[in-house]
């Protein structure tokens, strides 16, 4: 995916951490890792700011950010494919990146049947910034 974002000239445009290289083994037939620009944070995801201040004041803002984010990907035939708030970081100047693409998902934010899918990247995101972020849990 992270080829792809690059080829579309999306690298540096996005906050999306860009990628540097890919990490193999001594005889080239394992992918170890994928090494990455570091996202300045805190180490932070958006769970850590679920009913908070912080939420409150930079919640148009984050919302803003992924789904700019979002929208050019999908304007480049990309989906992001993992969207819940452990993917969507947030930096030292609380601003919101994308990580994490593909691979999985997560039920209470996309339905299974959507995962993958640009349908299911909306639903996620929807759910998180207009539903998941201010809910209390009882």
């Amino acid at each position: 995916m992270h080829l792809r974002i690059h080829q579309a000239g999306l690298q540096g445009t996005l906050n999306i951490a860009k990628l540097h290289s890919i990490v193999v083994s001594t005889d080239t037939k394992m992918t170890i890792g994928l090494l990455f620009d570091l996202i300045p944070s805190t180490d932070s995801s958006l769970y850590s700011y679920k009913n908070t201040a912080l939420a409150s004041e930079h919640h148009a803002k984050w919302k803003q950010q992924v789904t700019d984010t979002v929208t050019q990907l999908h304007a480049h035939d990309l989906v992001w494919g993992d969207v819940h708030p452990g993917n969507i970081v947030i930096d030292t100047s609380f601003n919101a990146w994308v990580v994490d693409f593909g691979g999985g998902s997560i039920v209470e934010f996309v339905p299974r049947k959507k995962a993958g899918t640009k349908e299911g990247d909306w639903q996620g995101v929807g759910k998180i910034f207009d539903e998941w972020i201010f809910k209390s849990d009882d």
